[in-house]
């Protein structure tokens, strides 16, 4: 019982799976963990929130210059009418134009030249793809919740087997890479760090390779 109230109170639907968890019926997750502590602080970071908006949406600009001229990653375009705030720094990942280098394989060598980050001292902050597609979920995949999947009054059919989505999949598991070496408090040398790393991993794939 207390396993299925901290997984209902923390996205129990995305950490099911990992965890073994088996009996999911029901087991919808909500996003209840914080406290009055927390509550307060977020108050007084949201007085600074334009400021650090604009440090992420700079320092993602400042990145990016350098990023663009490399071989086998590119920068993502956006609607020139929105205004993305980078949570996350998304970049994608061309293995075959890096002599089919795998994205683990990059991403595990950038966090070799980047191996402390910020509050986070012994993981790097990168990774590849982002959430598991919707579908993929062990909620759809066992159809647990009984009328939602198994209705008696759907004549249809629903199918979430893997390759319904072959761009979703192939940017999830192959090509998206997302990384938060963009966060406020990081300075242009920092960022300039980041860049080198890229640079150096990009020029030195032979290395990898062998």
């Amino acid at each position: 019982m207390a396993e299925r109230c901290q997984l209902i109170r923390n996205h129990a639907e995305a950490v099911v799976g990992p965890k073994g968890v088996e009996n999911i019926k029901n087991l919808f997750g909500y996003n209840y963990r914080m406290p009055e502590i927390e509550a307060a602080i977020a108050i007084e970071q949201m007085k600074k929130l334009n400021f650090l908006l604009d440090s992420r949406i700079s320092n993602v600009s400042f990145l990016e210059s350098h990023l663009q001229e490399l071989i086998g990653i590119d920068t993502l375009d956006y609607n020139s009418e929105s205004k993305h705030v980078y949570y996350i720094h998304p970049l994608k990942y061309h293995a075959e134009s890096l002599k089919g280098v795998s994205r683990h394989m990059f991403i595990e060598a950038i966090k070799a030249e980047i191996p402390s980050s910020i509050l986070r001292e012994t993981t790097g902050l990168i990774g590849g793809g982002y959430i598991k597609p919707l579908y993929m979920q062990p909620i759809y995949q066992q159809r647990a919740a009984t009328c939602s999947f198994n209705c008696s009054h759907y004549e249809g059919t629903v199918d979430y087997s893997t390759g319904i989505c072959p761009v979703t999949e192939r940017f999830h598991f192959e090509t998206l890479i997302t990384h938060e070496y963009m966060r406020p408090g990081m300075s242009k040398s920092d960022i300039i760090d980041v860049a080198n790393a890229f640079e150096k991993v990009t020029e030195n794939i032979e290395e990898l390779l062998a």
